[in-house]
């Protein structure tokens, strides 16, 4: 073997190293931007007027948990709650009925059964929009657990003039052991991923359990008028064809957070395959793309290096214990690092297991786009009721 090998596969080591740990820093990001933003004080006014527009299909169940803390909501400006139920059914609609002569700002709809040509969750997004009365729409899902009757002021102090939409930061609940980990870890590394980059570039892809969009920006832009007809992925393509760069705000506070419930190994698996198809329509797409196989990389090829680094110097005791070493401590100052992000982005704690998991993530991305690449395409298409 060419004695050169083993320096050149020392020194692209350490150079991963290097990068490992500046990456660390970008951990830290979004914890120093929330830091900057302050929280309201009380209901004082000047809040700007919302409608919440809520789209269900057979989710009774939900709207019970969801309706009566958001329709008791302490908020400084006026705002009202639309329910579009997809399906109409005649239970929801009459308790829906009896809940709007306690709630006054409680509006609902349905979509007619005659809707086959377009896509239902288009449809009642749009029903819903159209039968709003204020400017700002806020876009929530009826799986949303709201922290307090203080969420909506929270979450609407980051509205301004120049933004054109603005959503928040979301996680899932405790459970599942491992699996519950890795749906965490996943959902909290995507924020991570794309936010700093909507911050100060353009929106490229969002989470849509709550989306604030202005109406007068949705009528004018004909709503979700596209020619991709897909399954999924609404709110996704709504804001990042339309929203401007700049335009988007994100909301970092933790008392503007939700949790969602931890959905099901077999659902989280649809969504991720989804997911990658919607990716696919977006724009603007290339450089948040490299960014983000160059956040993800770093770490495995690292841990490769260090691996070959040491069989490759197994005779060497001092070095192998260097690079051992060398490999805990970038663990350890990501994790340090990651800690308060966690915190601040609504999880209790920093995943315990990071390093498994910053080893699991992109194998875990590679095998979802494998499955997506050999899948039907036609699935991920409108479906006609």
């Amino acid at each position: 073997m060419n004695p050169l090998i083993p320096q050149i596969v020392l020194a692209v080591t350490g150079l991963l190293c290097l990068v490992c740990l500046l990456q660390s820093m970008r951990l830290r990001r979004l914890w120093s931007l929330a830091r900057k933003q302050v929280q309201p004080k009380g209901n004082g006014g000047g809040s700007p007027d919302v409608s919440i527009i809520v789209t269900c299909q057979e989710q009774q169940s939900q709207l019970r948990r969801l309706l009566p803390t958001l329709l008791s909501q302490q908020y400084g400006g006026q705002y009202e709650v639309i329910v579009v139920d997809k399906l109409g059914e005649k239970e929801t609609r009459e308790w829906l009925e009896d809940l709007e002569s306690r709630y006054p700002q409680l509006h609902h709809s349905f979509c007619p059964p005659t809707a086959r040509d377009i896509s239902i969750q288009r449809l009642a997004l749009s029903l819903g929009a159209k039968a709003a009365n204020f400017d700002w729409l806020l876009f929530l899902s009826a799986e949303t657990l709201l922290p307090d009757d203080q969420w909506l002021q929270n979450f609407m102090s980051c509205a301004d003039e120049g933004a054109e939409a603005f959503v928040g930061i979301s996680s899932y609940e405790s459970g599942y052991g491992w699996l519950g980990e890795k749906i965490r870890w996943s959902r909290l590394w995507e924020q991570m991923a794309w936010m700093p980059y909507a911050l100060n570039h353009a929106p490229y892809c969002i989470h849509p359990e709550m989306v604030c969009y202005r109406r007068s920006h949705f009528l004018s832009h004909h709503g979700f008028a596209s020619p991709e007809l897909l399954a999924g992925g609404t709110l996704e393509l709504l804001v990042n064809h339309n929203v401007g760069s700049g335009r988007l705000r994100v909301n970092l506070l933790p008392e503007a957070s939700v949790k969602l419930p931890l959905p099901t190994l077999y659902i989280w698996r649809r969504e991720r395959l989804y997911n990658v198809e919607t990716r696919r329509h977006l724009r603007r797409s290339f450089l948040p793309r490299l960014a983000e196989a160059m956040t993800l990389l770093p770490f495995p090829l690292y841990t490769l290096g260090t691996i070959v680094s040491a069989l490759l110097f197994q005779e060497s005791l001092p070095v192998c214990l260097v690079l051992v070493v060398m490999w805990m401590a970038v663990c350890v100052v990501q994790w340090l690092m990651l800690r308060p992000t966690a915190v601040a982005m609504g999880l209790r704690r920093a995943p315990s297991l990071l390093p498994l998991l910053m080893l699991w993530l992109p194998a875990n991305k590679l095998s979802t786009w494998l499955k997506w690449r050999f899948t039907k395409k036609d699935i991920f298409r409108k479906k006609f009721i």
